[in-house]
Order: structure tokens, then sequence, then C-alpha cells
């Protein structure tokens, strides 16, 4: 985490061809809304957890229940 990061372009994520679910939570300071980044990469899906910041966020669980059901549609569950 105190690594540097490389920004990822408009162009790099327009250039996205697999499945992505973006999910955060909507107290996450740290990820940010979720709504740049599906309207940034063509078909994505993005789902916000009420309540949750970004810790908390992935052991809720309507993410659980959000990745099942994205792994399902893929069939890759």
């Amino acid at each position: 985490m105190r690594a540097s990061r490389q920004a990822v372009g408009a162009e790099e994520l327009q250039g996205i061809q697999v499945p992505v679910l973006v999910v955060a939570g909507s107290l996450d300071d740290t990820a940010g809304p979720v709504e740049p980044l599906v309207n940034a990469i063509p078909g994505a899906r993005g789902l916000v957890i009420p309540g949750r910041d970004h810790m908390k966020t992935v052991g809720d669980r309507r993410f659980k229940e959000a990745v099942v059901e994205f792994l399902d549609v893929l069939e890759l569950r």
C-alpha cells in the first residue's frame, strides 16, 4: 500500500474485455465511488454496500451474495 501507484487511464479501462464487478461500501473513503469505474469499463456491473467502509465491505453478506451471483451468471462457480 505504501508503494507508488500508477494511475489507470480511461483508454485502458475502455479496453477491458472481461466481465467486471465493482463493489465498494457507501462509507468507503479508500476505494471511492463505484459509478466512475462502472461507467468507464464496458459492461461493468456495480454495487454499493450501504453503511460499510473499506474494511467491512468484503465481510458483508450482500457482498458475498453479489459475488456468487456474478460468478453464477458467468458460470465460473
